[in-house]
């Protein structure tokens, strides 16, 4: 696995990307993705969901970000509304 990880990394550019940064990528979408820890533990051959919480704090956090973002958009959307009114 080494050598082809080596060989696939360098031909793509990704110098000083490692297996465990693939790994946090990955569990990091399945977890955005809306996938359960059950899930993201099975794709990344964990045999418990303790270890993907991380994943799902990420995506919780980014959840969260996304709605301020949006609930700022609608506010100031109905603010420009209202003084036009």
């Amino acid at each position: 696995f080494r050598k082809g990880w080596e060989r696939i990394r360098k031909e793509a550019g990704l110098v000083g990307f490692t297996r465990h940064d693939l790994r946090r990528t990955v569990g990091s979408r399945l977890a955005e993705a809306g996938n359960s820890e059950a899930v993201i533990a099975k794709v990344l051959g964990q045999r418990s969901t303790r270890s993907t919480e991380v994943y799902m704090r990420i995506a919780e956090r980014k959840a969260n970000q996304s709605l301020e973002r949006i609930s700022g958009k609608i506010l100031g959307a109905s603010k420009r509304k209202a003084k036009a009114g």
